[in-house]
């Protein structure tokens, strides 16, 4: 069994980020009220949390790019979440 969390793999990403942020900012204004912002501000704060663990598995095991791919995917949580907070 991987030690990685299933929100580091590229497709979970994409998927999370389009579906959260851009829902939750107002393709369909009205829709989502403020708790929606926090439901989605606490799963992305989940992605980033784990794509930060593990980035440092991954370097501790020498996968230096994938590492640097979860690093780059936590800061565009960290972004998202943001956006979120701003809204």
């Amino acid at each position: 069994m991987s030690p990685y969390r299933a929100s580091s793999a590229e497709g979970t990403r994409n998927f999370s980020l389009m579906h959260l942020v851009t829902g939750a900012l107002g393709k369909q204004p009205g829709r989502y009220s403020t708790m929606k912002h926090a439901t989605a501000i606490a799963q992305l704060e989940i992605h980033a949390s784990n794509c930060e663990n593990n980035a440092v598995i991954q370097e501790r095991e020498g996968q230096y790019e994938e590492a640097a791919n979860s690093r780059s995917n936590a800061a565009e949580y960290r972004q998202a979440i943001e956006a979120l907070q701003a809204a």
